[in-house]
């Protein structure tokens, strides 16, 4: 039987944080079945000033969460804020370059791209994209 696992960490100035939950069919909330904690060096007041410290930090919490929940972690959802950290939404559009219509991994690329370039990146560094939504024609 497959498990519905699901992973959180959270990444504060003092201290990372692991849950390991499992979905349950017909409850409501998942069941939580391990954690894992660890004190947090390497970052400070919301900014990483230390890359291998905050990682090894990350890896401890997770070593301890695995022990605890009997699962290897292999996938997660991350939190780790900041006064300069923020999520931006934006838009872009790509052409599709085949003349049969198929949409190709060049032309989502391409669309991606645009909607990077429609931010406003002063002073702002974009760490990671995440699309959360495709139309074709409008649709």
């Amino acid at each position: 039987m497959i498990r519905n696992i699901s992973i959180g960490i959270d990444m504060g100035s003092t201290t990372t944080k692991v849950v390991v939950g499992e979905f349950i069919k017909g409850e409501r909330n998942p069941r939580i079945i391990g954690i894992g904690e660890s004190e947090t060096k390497g970052i400070r007041h919301g900014y990483i000033v230390n890359i291998p410290l905050a990682v090894t930090s990350l890896k401890n919490a997770i070593s301890i969460a695995e022990k605890n929940s009997n699962i290897k972690i292999r996938r997660a959802f991350i939190s780790i804020g900041g006064v300069t950290l923020r999520g931006e939404m934006s838009s872009g559009i790509g052409i599709v370059s085949k003349a049969n219509g198929e949409v190709t991994n060049l032309d989502i690329n391409k669309a991606l791209e645009d909607c990077e370039e429609n931010l406003n990146l002063n002073n702002k560094k974009i760490i990671k994209v995440f699309p959360t939504s495709f139309k074709l024609d409008g649709k």
